[in-house]
């Protein structure tokens, strides 16, 4: 028997309906229940940014590779997201022509951004925060004559803006303190600065150059750069764009929950694994993967730390029966299989055995039922790419984890 057909659950970003994340092993039992409550974005397999709809789920390719994407709730404080010839945004030595390049969702949409032939920056800006706090400004752009977006934020008293260079994807001169992304979409970057902000005035700020670090320079009343998909979020990164036209706009959470029954699970012996990809560093909570019995006292969990660890666990009434850890880098993909049976529990990540445990207990036959998105009970839900899930009802050789996980 092939490894893979002992797996009870095998989940992959393939198939999906309303509501609903379909494993190609298991049965309609080992369907996930799909819910979020308004509509989304995803990059699709042609490398476009296309809607999807309320509780669809979202299979992304933004890597080239087919991932599940599990967001947490966020808002574009950016009004007018596309359209950046209206007042909303304010100009700054340029001038902004509409619809003059096809743009990301492949709609001949994005603007140019024109520096007029005066000295000075060249930018556009919006206040669009009102409260203190961590604060992602991102934006699409693509070179035109000018090689340099230029992003920041001014909250007062002083700058903190970062150069991109849109010739060679690459992210220039930084002043200030800020965190910078950029990620390329077709012929596009997406480009982002993520900031403190200690006071609630100022504006964000969306410019150009033609210099790495030249902020103020003579314009030549001809040259500019695209852009397209604006977006201001009250979060440490930049996550999916959220379209907006006149109003602010919020992406809910995606919650996947419910596959599995008693039958499909041992509670006594057995292998959680998981390929996945966390969506930033740390964002302050840990993150779930769980076979639980609807509630997080009895599970088997897999999670991510709040910063940069992965987490193994086996729980009975709330007491850990083993705890094990490992640090890395968790936003590159990780194979992880957590093997758990009396005295016996072991991690694997990437091959490697990372942690074991020899004493432990385990539940009674038949009290795991389910296997979630989250701690068990609705909380610390997993937000991340997933690329696949699968269970397994016996405790593998080391031989077989080994095989598992290896990248």
């Amino acid at each position: 028997m092939s490894l893979l057909q002992k797996a009870t659950i095998i989940t992959t970003p393939t198939a999906h309906s309303n509501g609903v994340l379909h494993s190609i092993k298991g049965g309609s039992v080992a369907d996930f229940d799909v819910v979020r409550g308004s509509a989304a974005t995803r990059v699709n397999a042609e490398g476009l940014i296309e809607d999807v709809a309320t509780n669809i789920p979202r299979i992304d390719y933004t890597t080239g590779e087919g991932v599940v994407l599990l967001e947490p709730q966020s808002t574009n404080l950016f009004p007018y997201s596309e359209d950046f010839s209206v007042s909303d945004w304010s100009k700054n030595r340029v001038t902004i022509n509409s619809n003059q390049n096809i743009s990301p969702n492949n709609k001949l949409n994005a603007s140019k951004m024109i520096e007029t032939a005066v000295s000075g920056n060249h930018q556009i800006t919006k206040k669009a925060h009102s409260v203190n706090g961590s604060f992602t400004n991102s934006v699409f752009a693509k070179k035109g004559e000018n090689n340099y977006l230029i992003l920041g934020i001014w909250d007062g008293s002083s700058e903190t803006i970062a150069w991109f260079d849109l010739e060679n994807g690459l992210i220039g001169t930084v002043q200030g303190t800020s965190t910078q992304t950029i990620e390329k979409f077709g012929d596009y970057y997406r480009c982002s600065v993520t900031f403190d902000i200690s006071a609630s005035g100022g504006y964000e700020l969306i410019g150009m150059s033609n210099t790495d670090g030249l902020r103020n320079y003579n314009g030549d009343g001809t040259s500019g750069v695209y852009i397209w998909g604006a977006q201001l979020e009250a979060l440490s990164y930049p996550t999916s764009y959220i379209p907006t036209s006149g109003a602010i706009a919020t992406r809910l959470a995606d919650s996947v929950t419910g596959a599995g029954d008693a039958t499909t699970f041992n509670s006594t012996e057995g292998v959680l694994y998981a390929e996945i990809v966390a969506l930033v560093e740390a964002d302050g909570a840990r993150r779930f993967i769980t076979l639980n019995d609807g509630t997080s006292s009895n599970a088997v969990v897999l999670r991510y730390e709040e910063t940069g660890v992965i987490h193994a666990r086996y729980q009975i009434d709330g007491v850990a029966q083993c705890s094990m850890s490992f640090a890395t880098t968790i936003t590159d993909t990780h194979k992880v299989a957590f093997k758990y049976a009396e005295n016996d529990f072991s991690l694997w990540i990437d091959g490697v055995e990372v942690g074991v445990d020899g004493v432990g207990n385990v539940l009674a036959t038949n009290t795991i039922n389910n296997i979630d998105f989250d701690s068990g009970n609705g909380n610390f839900p997993f937000y991340g790419k997933v690329k696949s899930l699968i269970t397994f009802d016996t405790a593998l050789t080391d031989a077989e984890l080994e095989c598992l996980t290896t990248i």
